[in-house]
């Protein structure tokens, strides 16, 4: 997900709830302080090893904790104390059991919105 541009200095804040459900539109921060309603953010589950291993064991396929980062783009459409909602749902779950997740803010200016692909 590099391409959706640099992170803002200073805005990664961790998801503190235990389990956050796939599915999930709302989740808490450690603190909200430097997000606003309208932010664009980056969600990024950070898998352990207990997750490849649950898994049916993907390291034998060569999967690692530290290569399966995933990642969302996402709007912040609310902010209620540590608690914020964005614009889609999450795709996948986040336990903490199996290394939770993170946010932060990012910029792109040059991105390509709004875009069909004709003929495939």
């Amino acid at each position: 997900l590099g391409s959706c541009g640099p992170s803002v200095s200073g805005s990664q804040v961790e998801i503190v709830d235990d389990f956050v459900p796939t599915g999930a539109k709302t989740f808490t921060l450690l603190d909200t302080s430097m997000f606003s309603v309208g932010d664009r953010i980056v969600v990024e589950f950070q898998p352990n090893n207990d997750w490849i291993l649950e898994l049916s064991d993907m390291s034998q396929f060569g999967w690692t904790a530290g290569s399966y980062d995933l990642q969302w783009r996402r709007v912040i459409v609310g902010i209620s104390g540590n608690e914020v909602t964005i614009d889609a749902p999450l795709v996948q779950s986040i336990e903490q059991v199996y290394g939770g997740a993170r946010v932060w803010k990012y910029t792109f200016v040059e991105e390509i919105e709004n875009v069909g692909i004709e003929n495939i």
